[in-house]
């Protein structure tokens, strides 16, 4: 609602919203799926929350990114254009990955595992 109150040009307004609540499993993210071609079909942008809220590992970056027909607004980074952003999920996507190296680094090792 801040970004909306504060952050959002005139005559801007929310038309619809979409959620996907929980995990994607078996489900996937129709949701998002359903939200972006509305953008597309409508010229809207799609407004979400945070960058990291992205399925960028299940949709990849070009839908957001690449394509012309759907632009992407993030409320925790209002004023931040299309690159910047891409940049920002890049970053994101690069401490993901570090922070699971460390994750199993810090397992305890499996008896049965050889260090052959």
């Amino acid at each position: 609602m801040f970004f909306l109150d504060n952050c959002i040009g005139d005559g801007k307004q929310v038309v619809k919203r979409f959620c996907d609540n929980g995990l994607a499993g078996a489900r996937g993210f129709q949701a998002l799926s359903a939200a972006m071609a509305f953008c597309r079909l409508n010229g809207a942008e799609l407004l979400v929350a945070r960058l990291d809220r992205i399925p960028f590992e299940d949709f990849g970056y070009a839908p957001f990114f690449a394509d012309p027909g759907l632009r992407l607004r993030v409320a925790g980074l209002p004023y931040a254009c299309r690159s910047e952003l891409q940049i920002h999920a890049r970053m994101i996507e690069q401490e993901r990955a570090f922070d699971m190296m460390k994750q199993q680094a810090s397992q305890p090792c499996d008896p049965r595992r050889r260090a052959d």
